[in-house]
C-alpha cells in the first residue's frame, strides 16, 4: 500500500472514529436520564481537555524529531512515553477532585472515566507510527476503539445499562486502543540508551509544550464551558449543551478534512504558479463551506437533536442553534490555520488559542448564570469568532493571497451568524416540535443558501475538484 493510499485510510478512520464517536452519543444521551447525561457529557469534556493537557504536543514533537532522527526512536519514544504518562497521572488526579462534586452514581462512573485519561498514554506509539509513514496501522487502532466504544454503547443502551456501565466500556475501548498501538509499535521501542535519553530529555519536553499550547487552548476554549453550565445551570443544561457538541463534532468534520487535504495542496504547490490560484479560492470555498453548515444545522439542529437523542431534549433546540453556528468561525479558522501551518508559522496558533480560551471561560462564567446552555454555546460562538479574526491579523503578510472580496464577505457571515443568534434560535426551537418538517426545511433552506453563497462569491463546481480533489 503507497503512501496515499495509507493517509486515505487514515481518513476515513478518522471520520467513521467521529460519526461512530456521535452514535454512541446517541445511544448515551436515550440509555440514561438528562441529568444523568449532563453530569457524564461535562465528564466527556473535562476527560478531553485533561487527555490533551497530559499529552501537552508530545505527539506533534515524537513524529517531526523521529522522522528526522529515525535512528533514535526508541529514546524519543520513551522520552515521550514518561512525559505523557507522568502528566496523565496528574491530570487524572486533577480531574477526580473536579468530579467529586457530583453525585454518587454518575461520580463512580466519572472516576472510570478520568481513568481513561491514563489508558491513553499508550498512544505515543501512534507517533513512532506516524514517523515511519504508517498511518494506515493507527487508523486500526483508532476502528478498534470505535468499535468497541459505539457496540458498547449500543448494548448498554439496548439492555439499559448505568452510567457506570457506559463507563467502562469506554475505558475499555482506550486501552484497547493503546494496546494495538503499542502492538504494532514496539519494534520501535527497543531497549534505549538511557545516556541519550537524559540529553534529549530537556529540549524535547521543552519543544513539546510550546507545540501544545495552542492544541489544548483551543480544546479548553470549546470544551470547558459545558463544565461551568453543568456546575452553575444545573445538569439538564449540561445535557442540553452535550446534545450541542455532539452534533457540532460531526459538522466538524468537514472543514478539518477540507483542510487536511488543502494543506499538502498549499506545501506542495509552494513557488509554483499555480500556487496562487488555490490560495485565492480557498478562503471563499472554505467559507462558502461552513456558512452552508452553520446556518443550515442551526435552523434544523433543533430537530435534529429530536429524532437522534429524543424527546425529551426538545428544549435543547435553542442550544443547538447557536452552537452549530461556531462551524462558521471555524472553517474561516481551518483557512488562516492552514496558511499559517504552510508557511511555517505554526507558533500564532498558539497564542491565538490562548486568548480565544480565556475569552470563551470568562464568557461562560459571566453567561452561564443567566442564559445557562445557550450562554456557554454563545461563549464558544463569540471566542471561536475571535480566534478567527486572531489569526487573520497574524496572517497579514499573506492575506494577499486571498481577494478583499473573500476576506469581506467571509468576515460578514461570521458578523451575521453571530447578529442573528435570537433570530435562528426562535425558528429552530419552533422546528423542534415538528422534527420531520425541520429536517426538511433546513434541507431545502440549505440547498438555496449553497446557491446564493455559490453565486455570492463566484464559486463553481469544479473549483472543489481543483483543490480538494485532482489537484492535490
Amino acid at each position: 500500500m503507497n503512501l496515499a493510499r495509507r493517509t486515505w485510510v487514515n481518513v476515513f478512520a478518522r471520520l467513521f472514529g467521529s460519526l461512530s464517536g456521535a452514535l454512541a452519543g446517541v445511544f448515551l444521551a436515550r440509555g440514561l436520564s438528562v441529568t444523568d447525561f449532563g453530569f457524564l457529557s461535562s465528564t466527556f469534556a473535562l476527560v478531553g481537555v485533561a487527555t490533551l493537557a497530559s499529552d501537552l504536543g508530545v505527539s506533534q514533537t515524537t513524529t517531526r524529531l523521529v522522522s528526522r532522527h529515525p535512528e533514535k526512536s526508541a529514546e524519543i519514544g520513551w522520552i515521550g512515553a514518561l512525559q505523557r504518562g507522568s502528566l496523565a497521572l496528574l491530570f487524572t488526579a486533577l480531574s477526580c477532585l473536579v468530579i467529586l462534586s457530583q453525585p454518587v452514581p454518575v461520580r463512580i462512573a466519572s472516576i472510570i472515566l478520568a481513568v481513561s485519561i491514563i489508558a491513553a498514554a499508550g498512544n505515543v506509539g501512534q507517533s513512532l507510527l506516524l514517523a515511519r509513514l504508517r498511518p494506515d496501522l493507527v487508523a486500526k487502532a483508532g476502528l478498534v476503539q470505535s468499535l468497541i466504544w459505539t457496540l458498547g454503547a449500543f448494548s448498554c443502551w439496548l439492555l439499559s445499562g448505568g452510567p457506570v456501565v457506559f463507563a467502562v466500556f469506554f475505558l475499555i475501548s482506550q486501552i484497547a486502543q493503546s494496546c494495538v498501538v503499542l502492538a504494532l509499535s514496539r519494534d520501535l521501542l527497543r531497549a534505549p540508551r538511557r545516556a541519550l535519553m537524559l540529553r534529549l530529555a530537556k529540549p524535547i519536553i521543552a519543544s513539546s509544550v510550546t507545540v501544545g499550547v495552542g492544541a489544548l487552548a483551543w480544546a479548553a476554549m470549546q470544551r470547558l464551558p459545558i463544565v461551568f453550565v453543568t456546575s452553575t445551570a444545573g445538569a439538564q443544561e449540561g445535557a442540553f449543551l452535550g446534545v450541542a457538541g455532539r452534533i457540532l463534532d460531526v459538522l466538524f468534520i468537514f472543514p478539518t478534512v477540507a483542510a487536511a487535504t488543502l494543506l499538502p495542496v498549499l506545501a506542495n504547490r509552494a513557488g509554483s504558479a499555480k500556487q496562487g490560484d488555490v490560495q485565492r479560492r480557498s478562503l471563499a470555498l472554505m467559507t462558502a463551506l461552513g456558512a452552508v453548515l452553520a446556518f443550515g444545522a442551526s435552523i434544523g439542529g433543533g430537530a435534529a437533536a429530536v429524532i437522534m437523542f429524543g424527546s425529551d431534549y426538545v428544549a435543547s433546540a435553542a442550544t443547538v442553534a447557536v452552537y452549530s453556528l461556531v462551524v462558521l468561525p471555524f472553517a474561516v479558522d481551518c483557512y488562516w490555520g492552514t496558511q499559517l501551518i504552510a508557511a511555517n508559522r505554526g507558533s500564532a496558533m498558539a497564542w491565538t488559542g490562548i486568548v480565544s480560551a480565556l475569552v470563551s471561560i470568562t464568557l461562560a462564567i459571566v453567561l452561564t448564570p443567566t442564559w445557562g446552555a445557550v450562554g456557554g454555546a454563545f461563549a464558544v460562538l463569540l471566542a471561536q469568532s475571535l480566534r478567527a479574526l486572531c489569526l487573520w491579523i497574524a496572517a497579514s503578510d499573506l492575506r494577499q493571497r486571498a481577494t478583499r472580496w473573500d476576506q469581506g464577505v467571509s468576515a460578514i457571515l461570521v458578523v451575521v451568524a453571530v447578529g442573528a443568534v435570537s433570530f435562528i434560535t426562535d425558528i429552530s426551537h419552533v422546528l423542534a416540535v415538528t422534527p420531520v418538517l425541520g429536517i426538511l426545511v433546513a434541507g431545502i433552506s440549505s440547498v438555496v443558501f449553497a446557491l446564493i453563497i455559490m453565486v455570492l462569491l463566484q464559486i463553481r463546481w469544479r473549483e472543489f475538484l481543483a483543490v480538494f480533489g485532482r489537484g492535490a
